[in-house]
Protein backbone atom coordinates (compact mmCIF):
# COMPACT_ATOMS: atom_id res chain seq x y z
CA UNK A 1 0.00 0.00 0.00
CA UNK A 2 1.73 3.19 -0.56
CA UNK A 3 1.80 6.35 1.50
CA UNK A 4 -1.03 8.59 0.29
CA UNK A 5 -3.12 5.73 1.80
CA UNK A 6 -2.02 4.79 4.13
CA UNK A 7 -2.42 8.27 5.85
CA UNK A 8 -6.06 8.48 4.68
CA UNK A 9 -8.57 9.06 8.15
CA UNK A 10 -11.94 8.71 7.77
CA UNK A 11 -14.36 10.80 6.09
CA UNK A 12 -16.32 13.53 8.17
CA UNK A 13 -18.56 14.07 5.24
CA UNK A 14 -19.12 9.92 5.52
CA UNK A 15 -19.73 10.25 9.47
CA UNK A 16 -21.73 13.39 9.09
CA UNK A 17 -24.00 11.25 5.91
CA UNK A 18 -24.42 8.36 8.56
CA UNK A 19 -25.79 10.83 11.47
CA UNK A 20 -28.56 12.78 8.79
CA UNK A 21 -29.40 9.16 7.24
CA UNK A 22 -29.96 8.09 10.84
CA UNK A 23 -31.72 11.64 11.72
CA UNK A 24 -34.38 12.12 8.31
CA UNK A 25 -34.96 8.34 7.61
CA UNK A 26 -36.59 7.50 10.65
CA UNK A 27 -36.86 3.95 12.26
CA UNK A 28 -37.33 1.92 9.61
CA UNK A 29 -34.40 1.99 7.49
CA UNK A 30 -31.38 0.54 9.20
CA UNK A 31 -27.92 1.22 7.89
CA UNK A 32 -24.53 -0.27 9.37
CA UNK A 33 -21.53 1.56 8.86
CA UNK A 34 -18.56 -1.72 8.72
CA UNK A 35 -15.64 0.10 10.34
CA UNK A 36 -13.40 -2.28 9.06
CA UNK A 37 -13.78 -5.21 5.84
CA UNK A 38 -10.20 -7.25 5.46
CA UNK A 39 -9.94 -8.27 1.23
CA UNK A 40 -6.87 -9.55 0.00
CA UNK A 41 -5.53 -7.12 -2.89
CA UNK A 42 -6.38 -9.69 -5.51
CA UNK A 43 -9.76 -11.00 -3.64
CA UNK A 44 -10.62 -14.49 -4.86
CA UNK A 45 -13.30 -15.49 -2.31
CA UNK A 46 -14.18 -11.85 -1.42
CA UNK A 47 -13.94 -10.05 2.29
CA UNK A 48 -12.18 -12.93 4.98
CA UNK A 49 -12.97 -10.68 7.75
CA UNK A 50 -15.19 -8.25 9.43
CA UNK A 51 -13.78 -5.84 12.07
CA UNK A 52 -15.44 -4.20 14.23
CA UNK A 53 -14.00 -1.50 16.53
CA UNK A 54 -15.66 0.11 19.51
CA UNK A 55 -15.21 2.40 21.96
CA UNK A 56 -14.59 0.95 25.73
CA UNK A 57 -13.38 -2.06 27.13
CA UNK A 58 -14.83 -5.53 28.40
CA UNK A 59 -12.09 -6.67 30.79
CA UNK A 60 -13.86 -9.48 32.99
CA UNK A 61 -16.29 -10.70 30.46
CA UNK A 62 -17.93 -7.16 30.82
CA UNK A 63 -20.90 -7.80 27.80
CA UNK A 64 -21.57 -5.21 25.46
CA UNK A 65 -24.59 -4.64 22.82
CA UNK A 66 -24.88 -4.97 19.49
CA UNK A 67 -27.75 -3.24 17.37
CA UNK A 68 -30.09 -4.39 14.94
CA UNK A 69 -28.42 -3.80 11.73
CA UNK A 70 -25.05 -5.17 13.45
CA UNK A 71 -26.76 -8.35 14.52
CA UNK A 72 -28.29 -8.62 11.15
CA UNK A 73 -25.34 -8.10 8.78
CA UNK A 74 -22.71 -9.64 11.43
CA UNK A 75 -24.94 -12.95 11.10
CA UNK A 76 -25.28 -12.36 7.61
CA UNK A 77 -21.20 -12.66 7.23
CA UNK A 78 -21.18 -15.47 10.13
CA UNK A 79 -23.55 -17.46 7.17
CA UNK A 80 -21.07 -17.09 4.60
CA UNK A 81 -18.22 -17.89 7.00
CA UNK A 82 -16.45 -14.86 6.99
CA UNK A 83 -15.10 -13.95 10.76
CA UNK A 84 -16.53 -11.11 12.55
CA UNK A 85 -14.10 -9.81 14.95
CA UNK A 86 -14.74 -6.92 17.39
CA UNK A 87 -11.77 -4.82 19.19
CA UNK A 88 -12.75 -2.81 21.93
CA UNK A 89 -10.27 -0.12 22.66
CA UNK A 90 -10.62 3.57 24.29
CA UNK A 91 -7.24 5.08 22.97
CA UNK A 92 -7.12 4.05 19.14
CA UNK A 93 -3.24 4.70 18.51
CA UNK A 94 -1.26 3.04 21.57
CA UNK A 95 -4.05 0.50 23.30
CA UNK A 96 -4.48 -1.71 24.94
CA UNK A 97 -7.53 -3.48 22.76
CA UNK A 98 -10.23 -6.38 23.73
CA UNK A 99 -10.22 -8.46 20.83
CA UNK A 100 -13.55 -11.01 20.69
CA UNK A 101 -14.53 -13.10 17.93
CA UNK A 102 -18.52 -13.06 17.00
CA UNK A 103 -20.11 -16.97 16.88
CA UNK A 104 -23.66 -16.22 16.48
CA UNK A 105 -25.64 -13.87 16.44
CA UNK A 106 -29.52 -13.65 15.94
CA UNK A 107 -31.03 -10.64 14.90
CA UNK A 108 -34.80 -12.01 14.85
CA UNK A 109 -35.23 -12.44 18.36
CA UNK A 110 -35.76 -9.79 21.07
CA UNK A 111 -32.82 -8.35 22.20
CA UNK A 112 -30.50 -9.51 19.20
CA UNK A 113 -28.72 -12.28 21.57
CA UNK A 114 -25.42 -13.45 20.18
CA UNK A 115 -22.11 -14.92 21.56
CA UNK A 116 -18.78 -14.80 21.34
CA UNK A 117 -15.01 -15.91 22.53
CA UNK A 118 -12.66 -13.89 24.20
CA UNK A 119 -9.38 -13.90 21.65
CA UNK A 120 -7.14 -11.26 23.83
CA UNK A 121 -7.73 -8.94 26.76
CA UNK A 122 -5.42 -5.97 26.55
CA UNK A 123 -3.99 -6.65 23.03
CA UNK A 124 -1.41 -4.81 21.35
CA UNK A 125 -0.85 -3.48 17.40
CA UNK A 126 1.17 -6.61 17.14
CA UNK A 127 -1.32 -8.56 18.78
CA UNK A 128 -3.76 -7.62 16.02
CA UNK A 129 -1.28 -7.75 13.32
CA UNK A 130 -0.78 -11.54 14.27
CA UNK A 131 -4.03 -12.32 14.31
CA UNK A 132 -4.95 -10.80 10.96
CA UNK A 133 -1.82 -13.05 9.76
CA UNK A 134 -3.44 -15.76 10.99
CA UNK A 135 -7.24 -15.18 9.47
CA UNK A 136 -5.76 -14.39 5.94
CA UNK A 137 -3.34 -17.63 6.51
CA UNK A 138 -0.40 -15.89 5.76
CA UNK A 139 1.59 -17.19 9.53
CA UNK A 140 -0.17 -20.53 10.42
CA UNK A 141 1.13 -20.20 14.16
Amino acid sequence: MDESTKQMIGSEFKDLCNYWHKQNLGSRYYALDIDLVMIEKEPHDGPVCVIDWKKGRINNGQEFDLGFAETLTYKWFLDMNIYVIIIFGLNAKDGPFDIVKLLDANYREKGCPFSYEIVKIGADWDFIKRVEDRIRGIDKT
